[in-house]
């Protein structure tokens, strides 16, 4: 991963630390755009790996707080279901992952066919070793 990628991935651990809102809504727009080209764009595995999961809690605490994952229309749906889901699944068990995994779910209920293929390409691989077209084949548009 590029310096600059992972830069700006680690702001979304440091929101709680930047003293205006005006930085934090910054760093925050930086960060989730980052981390959704990475999961949906690129396909990269576990982009959030390495960094501090209880930082990462405290921002994301600040920011379920201050609204910033209430206001994600700047992208696509399906980038900011997928950028949601992986931000959930890099957090410890809290109040603050479970309202990102409802937020999630909202998502998907409202979603379309590509919300619903964003997300489940960031899901634990099958054990059977199904692709994911054999496993959620009957959810995807037909080609």
């Amino acid at each position: 991963m590029r310096a600059a990628t992972r830069d700006r991935l680690e702001g979304l651990t440091v929101l709680h630390r930047l003293p205006s809102s005006e930085q934090r809504e910054a760093a925050w727009r930086q960060g989730i755009a980052t981390l959704a080209r990475a999961v949906v764009d690129e396909r990269r595995p576990v982009p959030l790996e390495g960094l501090d999961p209880n930082a990462l809690l405290q921002s994301l605490e600040v920011a379920v707080a201050e609204g910033l994952v209430e206001q994600l229309d700047w992208i696509s749906g399906p980038a900011a279901a997928a950028a949601l889901y992986e931000l959930a699944a890099a957090l410890p068990a809290s109040e603050t992952k479970r309202t990102l995994g409802r937020m999630v779910l909202q998502r998907l209920r409202k979603g379309d066919a590509a919300t619903f293929v964003s997300v489940a390409h960031s899901w634990p691989s099958d054990p059977n070793g199904r692709s994911l077209e054999n496993r959620f084949g009957h959810a995807l548009p037909s080609r």
